[in-house]
């Protein structure tokens, strides 16, 4: 890792060595600097830098089951990472899955403590969210909506999920309805119906699938 300050730059060597082709988020964050991995059905996690180097995995397992959340590295995948609006000492994860099944939700990471932020079910056979999720003292469906974006927009938090777009506020997240039509712009595919932030389709040709969601950039 290289550090650049006013004063110069300088080589940091990890305490342990990341696979570069499995980050997919990077955040400054106020508790150091954050990775995001996806390692698709092997999941990935989150990893964070501190300024010596040293590398530390953050985890939460607390069914102590196989696969179990709110943030698992063996079986989560996390696709971006945002600084919460109204809790800024704090990040959300966009964490997805769908491999059979969907599995996914927003984890909220404050220092060492991680939780389940927003999780929605989705029913079997279906590519259609129920209309409402469990609560969170039921714990988490096992099969539910899968999120891959994730972008701050003002007091609040974009999501772009397989099912459509997502907006997470201190007061609670709603269902903005399905994801906007992409269009082809050279190697790229875009959509810039939602203020705030831009739609990057992650293959071409331009199309959100069943297995895929856009990534959301901030403008």
């Amino acid at each position: 890792m290289v550090e650049v300050t006013q004063a110069g730059q300088r080589s940091l060597e990890l305490s342990e060595a990341l696979a570069w082709r499995r980050v997919s988020s990077v955040e400054v964050a106020a508790q150091g600097l954050l990775v995001g991995l996806n390692a698709g059905e092997w999941g990935g996690g989150l990893r964070r830098i501190a300024p010596s180097g040293e590398v530390v995995m953050i985890e939460s397992n607390e069914s102590n089951q196989p696969c179990g959340g709110p943030l698992n590295p063996q079986c989560d995948p996390v696709h971006a990472i945002a600084t919460l609006p109204w809790k800024p000492n704090c990040v959300g994860l966009a964490v997805g899955l769908r491999h059979g099944a969907s599995h996914g939700r927003i984890a909220e990471v404050c220092g060492d403590e991680v939780r389940s932020l927003y999780y929605r079910a989705m029913p079997p056979n279906s590519h259609s969210p129920e209309v409402a999720a469990p609560s969170a003292d039921a714990g988490e469906p096992r099969i539910s909506v899968a999120f891959f974006g994730l972008a701050r927009v003002g007091d609040s938090l974009l999501a772009s999920a397989v099912d459509g777009l997502y907006r997470l506020r201190a007061s609670g997240a709603d269902y903005l309805g399905p994801l906007p039509d992409p269009q082809t712009r050279g190697d790229f595919g875009v959509s810039f119906a939602v203020p705030g932030v831009v739609l990057v389709a992650r293959h071409l040709p331009a199309r959100w699938g069943t297995f895929d969601a856009p990534l959301l950039v901030q403008r």
